[in-house]
């Protein structure tokens, strides 16, 4: 590969972009089962083909990445900072309450359980259990799937207001009866559950992990964490005072292009930072999206859905939003539910705002699932643009291992992301999945389960959760009252 200086730092050029359009990356954004967010079982496996075939690292399932790191300078369980842990039960493989490797059906295929690893590892030290509270397509498809992978967790318990749901998944992951519940706060009395994951509609994380924390158990909760700031803030300040570890589940900060971003910012490449451009464009059907479209149980639409991402990376990197103006729409007032009944749709379908941050910086965020002819999936737009005073840079979800880099005066030109950001965080290891789209979710666990582990911060933590959380509450106010709002403080 030829190389390229780009402000002081040599990298190398990537293949033409188009060869390495990557299979879907949707699985956490909409739980209603639209068929943009169904993973085929084939493309699981898929890879980039031709020239950049080559240059795919070698595939590890996350368990024998566990080996290696347990193997290591790791804390034992018992350390100070880390909660009680569950050994496999006897004959049990990597996996407790869940299926031997291979046992599972086809991925994507009705009813299937998630994938786990091939082949079993004996792995030498105990494992965090670990309960879900939300039992539907994200806690299936995202929580499960990424702590089964790990080889550090086992799915010890299982919570669903939908009593046959709860049982479906209790019976999915090798659960007894006993381990199977509608109530969060029942599951909270199990002693094998250390860890719970939130991925229940909007209006429940805040007392479920309010009421979690308070038991002593570590919390990873979907975005957005809360309602509102007030909301938040309480959350906050239940995981300060409990001591637990706690994670807000912002995916797409572990994206390795992502990754290589924020160091290529926070490294000054860029020069000092002037303008951020993010768009988050998709074309889904108008059919129902269940609790997402209720006010009293999302508290937005699009907003809180899916241009939070957006904004927590850009806090990431430029530090707190200041002030916004905003603007919101409902363009598709009902949708079709699956009987030809319509359902009024009572939060934003379309938003745009203007961002402010502390540091000088301006965004500007738009985001929308109404984007005819953008397609679904990995099709959809999902750009992050930033420009420096001494280069720009633009990210696109769809290429998660290249990065376009261009230096004041010249062109941009895509650049390989470095191996170091492909690797979960604080690792050597090779990337954990051979497929991006799904190596990236798994690695955001994988943060969350070390951080719980060695007793140290998660990132993204509540706190970023809860100030994005008052960027969204900034945004709807702004929109409502047509004007500039600052946004509310939180540290």
């Amino acid at each position: 590969m030829a190389n390229a200086s780009f402000v002081g730092v040599t990298v190398n050029r990537w293949p033409p972009l188009d060869s390495m359009k990557l299979p879907g990356h949707e699985v956490d954004e909409v739980e209603t089962g639209l068929r943009a967010n169904d993973f085929a079982g084939s493309a699981h496996q898929r890879v980039p083909e031709g020239p950049s075939a080559a240059r795919t690292l070698p595939h590890r399932t996350m368990a024998v990445v566990a080996e290696a790191c347990l193997a290591s300078s790791w804390p034992r369980p018992g350390s100070p900072g880390l909660g009680a842990s569950v050994r496999p039960g006897p004959g049990e493989g990597p996996l407790r309450r869940g299926r031997s490797a291979g046992s599972g059906s086809t991925p994507g295929s009705a009813g299937a359980p998630s994938p786990v690893p091939s082949g079993k590892v004996a792995l030498p030290v105990d494992r965090i259990g670990f309960g879900l509270i939300g039992a539907g397509r994200q806690a299936d498809r995202a929580h499960a799937r990424a702590i089964v992978h790990s080889g550090l967790g086992t799915i010890e318990a299982v919570c669903d207001a939908d009593e046959a749901l709860a049982r479906r998944r209790a019976e999915q992951y090798g659960l007894p009866p006993e381990r199977c519940f509608t109530r969060y706060q029942d599951l909270l009395e199990c002693s094998a559950v250390v860890a719970v994951t939130i991925g229940t509609p909007n209006h429940v994380h805040a007392p479920a992990a309010i009421a979690a924390a308070t038991s002593g158990k570590h919390v990873f909760c979907e975005k957005p964490i809360a309602m509102d700031t007030e909301e938040a803030l309480r959350m906050l300040e239940a995981v300060r005072r409990a001591r637990v570890r706690h994670m807000t589940a912002f995916t797409y900060r572990f994206v390795p292009a992502m990754r290589y971003l924020r160091h290529v910012v926070a490294a000054g490449h860029l020069g000092t930072p002037r303008i951020l451009r993010s768009r988050r464009l998709m074309d889904w059907p108008d059919e129902s999206l269940g609790w997402r479209q209720i006010k009293s149980q999302a508290a937005s639409g699009d907003l809180g859905d899916m241009a939070s991402h957006r904004v927590d990376y850009a806090q990431s990197m430029f530090g707190p939003v200041r002030a916004v103006q905003g603007l919101t729409r409902i363009f598709v007032p009902e949708r079709r539910l699956p009987d030809g009944r319509m359902h009024a749709a009572e939060v934003d379908d379309w938003c745009a705002f203007i961002a402010e941050f502390d540091r000088g910086v301006v965004g500007v965020f738009e985001s929308t699932k109404l984007a005819r002819g953008y397609g679904q999936g990995d099709h959809g737009t999902d750009d992050f643009e930033i420009h420096g005073a001494g280069g720009s840079a633009f990210y696109r979800l769809r290429d998660p291992h290249v990065l376009e880099l261009g230096a004041a005066g010249g062109i941009l030109a895509p650049v390989e992301v470095p191996f170091e950001f492909r690797a979960p965080v604080g690792t050597g290891v090779p990337p954990l999945s051979a497929e991006p789209s799904l190596a990236f979710r798994e690695n955001q666990m994988y943060e969350f389960i070390d951080a719980v582990r060695t007793g140290r911060d998660c990132s993204p933590n509540f706190l970023d959760g809860a100030r994005v959380v008052a960027v969204v509450d900034a945004v709807l106010r702004s929109a409502t009252e047509r004007r500039t709002v600052d946004v509310q403080r939180v540290d």
